[in-house]
């Protein structure tokens, strides 16, 4: 995306026209008109002289001339401008890249004027999204083209977010699309890691700082296809190659700059790693990450569980949260994890403080034992966190027949059934439907010699035909099961358990 085509509609009805009338108030989104994109009056302000032209709506309902370029924007015009359209001013479309420089100067006035009601947050995100596409699409001349410089500086104005409003911090967060995209996720994450960051007490002359190495934590993956990115079946060889070096790539693009810290180029770097050293590029363990980058895994994790996939719903909040947790110790940072559910789940409020600034929480200290008792009463997942992730691949699986002949009869309830608990790869055969096209993990609850039983997040639709990689305790061969679904019923923790046999008719 570069800066002369906006990523949004031309107009703000086109997003978070839901939100603009939940709030209380009477507010009403700005009529279009072709070759204007309507904008908030509020980031206009300001001494410097405006680069283009602001209209309005006059009371005939035409579009009028209200500033012209050249010169400061004047305050009683820019008022008349708010009161024949509520909050909202218009551009040209040709103009609107350079409103978008001035506007993200202007984030936090806009997120302060309540007369345009919740939609500004909407506003307000999707402005940082169209800097972090055209970052992603200009990467190699960002320096020289000033995008970098303007990412450092919108992410102060965050950081200033999380020393004084917080809660702007945490609406502006939950204004995010349902839908994942690189760029939304670059913003989510430098939002997120500020939110851990302030929650664990660290150091706030640090934030800004922060907010930027979360921000850049996937540089590396700038020229890699969307749609890699979102692959829903399991990856190639080559194709989680290319996903697996994007760390090495973000420290070298990092590098390559010529100024950021250590600190900051260890996030990119380290994301990947993991507590227990099963992570990359260089297996890392424990301390010996970046707390950085130790607190973005998570942020990072969490901003894919709660997003869609063509091949899968986001998850609540509560559940991506539990799937966190089940891997503390293990992939995440336990006290990190604890703390990020309490932010999440059970947010504290942000203290009063006398002036614009409330204090900074103190450092968190909390006892093995305490961090432990809190992620025992967390409720575990049948289907383990991987099966929401991009899935690597695996070496050819053992192929193997349907056991016995056909028997007409459904007599898996004759055979004797066994506890059995592993993760197995389930792919839909013959689909319907491209919404049909997805292959998922799954968790094996019980197997027999006619069936098995899995759980999974989605329903299957009784008599469908899937096939079942059964990996062995190694991971890396396996056998191959074709099956056909004979039940599916949803468990009271409303995952669905399914149930498949493995004799059936062609």
């Amino acid at each position: 995306m570069t800066m002369d085509t906006p990523r949004s509609n031309r107009n703000p009805q086109a997003t978070g026209s839901a939100a603009a009338g939940s709030g209380t108030g009477s507010f009403e989104l700005p009529p279009a008109f072709p070759g204007y994109i309507a904008v908030p009056a509020a980031v206009i302000g300001g001494q410097a002289p405006l680069d283009f032209c602001v209209s309005i709506k006059n009371p005939q309902g035409e579009i009028a001339p209200c500033l012209p370029a050249g010169q400061p924007p004047d305050a009683a015009k820019l008022a008349a401008a708010e009161s024949a359209n509520p909050g909202y001013a218009y551009v040209t479309d040709a103009d609107y890249p350079k409103y978008r420089l001035r506007a993200e100067s202007g984030i936090p006035a806009l997120l302060a004027d309540e007369q345009i009601g919740p939609h500004r947050f909407r506003l307000a995100f999707e402005l940082l999204t169209q800097l972090a596409d055209e970052l992603l699409e200009s990467s190699e001349q960002a320096q020289a083209g000033g995008t970098l410089d303007r990412v450092v500086a919108v992410c102060k104005l965050l950081a200033e977010l999380a020393t004084g409003r917080l809660d702007q911090l945490r609406t502006l967060a939950g204004s995010a699309d349902n839908d994942w995209s690189a760029a939304q996720h670059m913003v989510s994450v430098a939002i997120g890691g500020l939110r851990l960051a302030r929650a664990l007490g660290l150091d706030s002359k640090s934030w800004d700082r922060i907010a930027l190495a979360c921000w850049l934590h996937d540089i590396g993956m700038a020229g890699v296809p969307a749609s890699l990115q979102i692959k829903e079946g399991r990856l190639s060889e080559a194709e989680w190659q290319l996903l697996h070096d994007h760390p090495a790539r973000g420290r070298e693009w990092l590098a390559n700059q010529g100024r950021f810290d250590a600190a900051v180029v260890a996030v990119p770097d380290q994301h990947h790693e993991q507590h227990n050293g099963k992570g990359y590029p260089q297996g890392l363990s424990g301390d010996s990450i970046h707390p950085w980058a130790r607190l973005c895994a998570i942020v990072d994790t969490y901003d894919q569980l709660v997003n869609s996939r063509p091949f899968r719903d986001g998850l609540t909040p509560q559940r991506a949260v539990w799937l966190i947790n089940a891997e503390a110790g293990e992939r995440f940072d336990p006290m990190m994890c604890v703390v990020w559910q309490n932010e999440i789940l059970e947010p504290a409020p942000q203290p009063e403080a006398d002036g614009d600034k409330a204090p900074a929480p103190q450092q968190v200290r909390m006892d093995s034992e305490t961090v432990s008792r809190i992620l025992a009463a967390t409720p575990q997942s049948p289907i383990p966190l991987e099966g929401y992730l991009p899935l690597p691949p695996l070496a050819p699986a053992v192929q193997t027949r349907r056991t016995s002949i056909y028997i007409r009869k459904d007599e898996r309830r004759n055979f004797e059934r066994f506890p059995f608990v592993r993760d197995c790869r389930v792919r839909i055969v013959n689909p319907e439907n491209a919404e049909q096209r997805i292959s998922f993990w799954a968790s094996t609850v019980e197997l027999s010699r006619g069936g098995l039983r899995f759980a999974h997040a989605r329903p299957i639709g009784i008599g469908q035909v899937v096939s079942i990689f059964l990996p062995d305790r190694g991971g890396t061969t396996g056998k191959n099961l074709l099956a056909m679904v004979a039940h599916c019923r949803m468990s009271p923790d409303n995952v669905y358990h399914v149930g498949c046999r493995f004799d059936f008719p062609e």
